[in-house]
């Protein structure tokens, strides 16, 4: 009996890593943004090979596009995962008696971002005091 092996969706992701990646348990091309059946490997290899892939590709590669199209199931974890940040640090700024009109901008110092609080600290006073 021949060996038993198990195709994953991270597998075939590993071997086509130059045109393929992982989005909530969907392969998604880098340059179509597009979801792929990672069970059967001639449906891969037929979708590479294919006009629309080749020229979407030749597209991205000229125009020097690394980003990826998320998936709506990615922006709302990131949505959600924000605001509880933004929670955290409003309870940070009650906690330590910061007037919250005076917080005008937070410097994120690793990506050199500004987050803009004043606004939504001064909106969120009277629940964020219950808290």
């Amino acid at each position: 009996m021949p060996p038993f092996s198990t195709i994953t969706i991270i597998s075939h992701a590993r071997e086509f890593s130059n045109y393929f990646f992982v989005n909530n348990d969907k392969l998604m091309c880098y340059f179509c943004d597009h979801s792929i059946n990672f069970q059967i490997k001639n449906t891969i290899i037929a979708y590479i090979s294919s006009k629309t892939h080749i020229y979407n590709k030749k597209e991205k590669e000229n125009q020097q596009i690394k980003k990826r199209q998320l998936t709506i199931q990615t922006l709302i974890n990131t949505s959600e995962v924000k605001k509880i940040i933004i929670n955290n640090l409003v309870k940070t700024f009650i906690m330590a008696d910061i007037p919250l009109e005076k917080v005008d901008k937070f410097q994120n110092q690793e990506q050199g971002h500004s987050i803009y609080l004043r606004n939504i600290l001064v909106e969120n006073r009277s629940v964020l005091q219950r808290l």
